[in-house]
């Protein structure tokens, strides 16, 4: 082979995703940009398949490339010669539309796309599920191909998060694209300045209306913007890769503001405060081990710092997430379940998580003023917790009713509006001074 046929044969596998057999992510992301720089703009189809890591941790890696194969072909089959497609990495595609500024080729192609991945997948003696959630985007004056991508990614998320095959970037979805890329811009100047903290609402207890802890709850006011979502702050550093820094400052945050509080509130020294994290925060395998060294740092307990886990639904039977939750319950560290009663919350995670609380989302316990099943439901979880010795805890209680309402139906702890509102430290520090000290804490044991 000479010089030049190794030139090429590099190439083709530069350009070409091993396993797949399509365009790799910087062969499909140059493509884009061509298209972008013409003066013909392109419409996009950015692609992920629902359920992927299921599959691979259920049956394996092999057949996991399987079912990334057999989508791959599926694609290709519907877009041929009329849009070029690569994988972008991990269970992700994007199919760029040529000379379809208005996207009325990307709807056809969506609509084609979905019909032929919605369909199952036979591999040996399995018969494999598989949905794919599409984003389409196209032209709207984008000043960037970032822009077109983040669009797209974001209707991708807007239908996956819907349980539809197919969103469309609209106006509201393209105003909170341009909030996205200034929260990823901004993100560390955010960090740095302070601008990003932690407010603090009391956890009290129903029958006494004592503060037995707080959770803390991460804010930012951002210099232009104003209050930007807690949600999408998040959501934006795991999808910029910055995921484990911002943990890692949350943790320093909280329990620094813990080791604050306790000295200027003698009487929390024996109270918890808690803390969100999401199932991938959990899956990042060195959480456990930054857990306990910063707790030895700080010179806390295990059971001061109690983690509320948000989107449980997302942890599977066996995975990093779940080993985390097991490895740092064998320490000490208390979990409770967030937002019980949304989404996909189940009580058979009580059975395979360490869980020391369960947090009743407000919607279920604003379901259960009026007399029917809602109200039996909520009464038999405050029973099932009683029982097995957890924390039953109302979230939203904004009102006199609903707090009476939670204490008859055996509720232990509330918080909401009602009581306290979210506070900077220095705000709560003040209030709990004033308020003076409680005789218990709402931990368990």
């Amino acid at each position: 082979m000479d010089s030049h046929q190794r030139v090429e044969s590099e190439h083709r596998r530069a350009s070409t995703d091993e396993l797949t057999g399509c365009c790799s992510r910087s062969s499909i992301l140059e493509h884009l940009s061509a298209e972008f720089g013409s003066d013909v703009r392109p419409s996009l189809l950015y692609l992920d398949l629902d359920g992927f890591k299921s599959v691979n941790d259920t049956y394996g890696h092999s057949t996991g490339d399987e079912l990334l194969r057999v989508a791959a072909q599926r694609i290709d089959g519907v877009v041929r010669d009329r849009a070029q497609f690569g994988r972008l990495g991990g269970d992700e595609f994007l199919v760029v539309v040529p000379d379809d500024a208005s996207g009325r080729v990307a709807s056809r192609l969506a609509g084609s796309i979905a019909d032929q991945c919605n369909r199952p997948v036979a591999f040996r003696t399995l018969r494999l599920p598989m949905r794919v959630s599409i984003g389409v985007a196209f032209d709207n004056d984008h000043q960037s191909v970032s822009a077109l991508l983040n669009e797209a990614d974001e209707a991708m998320y807007l239908a996956k998060r819907s349980a539809i095959s197919i969103a469309f970037a609209d106006s509201e979805l393209r105003n909170r694209t341009a909030t996205m890329a200034i929260v990823d811009r901004d993100v560390d100047i955010g960090l740095e300045s302070n601008e990003i903290h932690f407010n603090y609402q009391p956890i009290r207890n129903l029958v006494t209306h004592e503060v037995m802890g707080a959770e803390a709850l991460v804010r930012w006011d951002h210099a232009e913007m104003g209050a930007i979502p807690p949600p999408m702050l998040v959501q934006r550093v795991e999808r910029t890769g910055r995921a484990e820094m911002f943990t890692e400052w949350c943790l320093r945050k909280v329990l620094s503001d813990l080791v604050l509080l306790r000295r200027e509130v003698p009487w929390f020294h024996d109270k918890a405060l808690s803390f969100n994290v999401t199932p991938r925060q959990l899956a990042w395998p060195g959480y456990a081990d930054l857990h306990a060294e910063l707790l030895e740092e700080f010179g806390l307990r295990p059971r001061d710092l109690i983690l509320e886990v948000v989107e449980a639904e997302e942890i599977q039977v066996g995975d990093e997430a779940e080993q985390t939750l097991m490895k740092l319950a064998e320490t000490g560290v208390i979990s409770a379940l967030d937002d019980f009663g949304s989404g996909h919350n189940a009580l058979s995670y009580l059975t395979r998580f360490p869980i020391g609380a369960i947090k009743l989302d407000k919607s279920l316990v604003h379901s259960a003023i009026d007399p029917g099943p809602a109200r039996k439901i909520v009464a038999g979880i405050a029973a099932m917790c009683a029982d097995l010795g957890i924390v039953s805890l109302a979230e939203g209680v904004e009102d006199h009713a609903v707090a009476e309402l939670c204490r008859e139906l055996g509720i232990s702890h509330r918080q909401g509006w009602f009581f306290s509102r979210p506070a900077p430290l220095g705000r709560f520090v003040a209030d709990r001074i004033a308020e003076g000290a409680p005789s218990r804490d709402w931990r368990v044991g």
